[in-house]
């Protein structure tokens, strides 16, 4: 295990490594290694635009790790590279210790699982944390569930749980097909209510500029 010093030195050579460098690259692969659960996570996140051989084998190391968090950003990177081979780790981690990282797990079998993961993934719904709930809903729908989004949509308005909402807004993204996205848009205007936490606003208003742009323009 590495000194204080040791750590925060290991982390600044990560925020100024340059990936496009082969050198760079093979040094942020190296950390992924590092005794330190920040480094490593730091490591992957930088990662997270790059992929080769030998990343995705860090990366089937690092779905396995023994901090959640490090196993959070294994799962963003399978999700932004849309690695279907890493489907059946994702589905492993559906039942992890951790509710963040399944719900992670979640956002990735959207992405990369099929419609025979329909019923597996709805077998969730009924023990799933609010969080949870809005990847399964996301995944679903993604994945051809017809019934999905209405539900999806309910949790924009649950005013109990602002990191589910913040979620469901974010989560509104090109994958989700199918989709009148003039109603998506009336349901988050309709949902955005007085005095809202900054996290709301700022996932909400992020979300209706990108309709308005992306989806509507």
């Amino acid at each position: 295990m590495g000194t204080e010093e040791d750590n925060s030195r290991l982390l600044d050579e990560i925020e100024n490594l340059e990936i496009d460098k082969e050198t760079d690259l093979k040094r942020a692969i190296e950390l992924c290694n590092n005794d330190e659960e920040e480094v490593r996570m730091r490591a992957i996140e930088a990662l997270i635009h790059r992929d080769t051989q030998s990343i995705r084998s860090q990366i089937h190391v690092a779905l396995d790790d023994a901090d959640e968090l490090v196993r959070i950003c294994a799962l963003e990177w399978v999700e932004e590279h849309e690695a279907s081979e890493f489907r059946e780790e994702s589905i492993k981690l559906t039942r992890d210790e951790d509710a963040i990282v399944r719900a992670y797990a979640f956002d990735v079998l959207g992405v990369i699982g099929s419609k025979s993961d329909l019923m597996f993934i709805k077998s969730f719904i009924k023990t799933a944390t609010e969080r949870e709930k809005t990847s399964i809903y996301a995944a679903l729908h993604k994945l051809g569930d017809p019934f999905a989004i209405n539900e999806y949509y309910e949790i924009l308005v649950r005013k109990k749980d602002h990191t589910a909402r913040v979620a469901a807004a974010n989560m509104l993204d090109a994958r989700m097909e199918n989709i009148d996205w003039q109603v998506a848009l009336s349901k988050i205007e309709k949902a955005y209510g007085k005095n809202e936490p900054i996290s709301v606003q700022s996932a909400f208003d992020n979300a209706l500029k990108w309709i308005k742009e992306e989806k509507l323009n």
